[in-house]
């Protein structure tokens, strides 16, 4: 029986470590795939501000039809109805609200690219906002390129490293 609840344990234990090696590759991996989201969310911003010419509920009402990720179709609904009512919250103020609940994933230069944005939206001219979407654009775009590279590199480092570590405390509690 002993030796039933020693081998149970041993195997949880691998289990457990191994997991948080998968759980800490996944976070590079929806890093990757949520800057890629907002590289297609900026894109309609733009073509939207430029081409349409319309109002910023109206934007954020046409990101969230088109964006590909449930979570940025709930967050531009809920920026859009904010801004509508007149609630007494800034775009900028919103943004950051926005951003807030993406802590979780994207890195903090990320999070101050995106920030920035958010201050030019819909306060300055048109041209200027164009201007600040490319350049958050380009930056993103590093950023992306960075995570790729890091995601590519590190990934099996993590999953491997999961697993040999929870393999080296059961080695060492035996």
């Amino acid at each position: 029986m002993a030796d039933f609840l020693k081998f149970s344990g041993a195997i949880l234990l691998i289990g457990a470590s191994s997991w948080l090696g998968f759980f800490e590759a996944r976070i590079l991996t929806e890093r990757c795939r949520i800057l890629q989201a907002w590289l297609r969310i900026l894109e309609i911003l733009g073509t939207e501000i430029s081409y349409q010419a319309r109002m910023l509920p109206e934007v954020f009402r046409k990101v969230a039809l088109l964006a590909d990720e449930p979570v940025f179709v709930n967050v531009f609904t809920y920026l859009a109805s904010r801004l509508d009512y007149g609630t007494g919250f800034t775009v900028a103020e919103l943004w950051e609200e926005l951003l807030a609940k993406q802590s979780r994933v994207l890195h903090h230069n990320d999070l101050l690219i995106l920030g920035e944005l958010g201050n030019y939206l819909g306060t300055t001219d048109r041209q200027d906002q164009l201007e600040k979407l490319q350049l958050c654009q380009a930056r993103l775009t590093q950023n992306l390129e960075s995570a790729k590279d890091k995601r590519d590199r590190q990934v099996g480092i993590y999953r491997y490293l999961g697993f040999a570590a929870g393999s080296i405390i059961v080695l060492w509690l035996l």
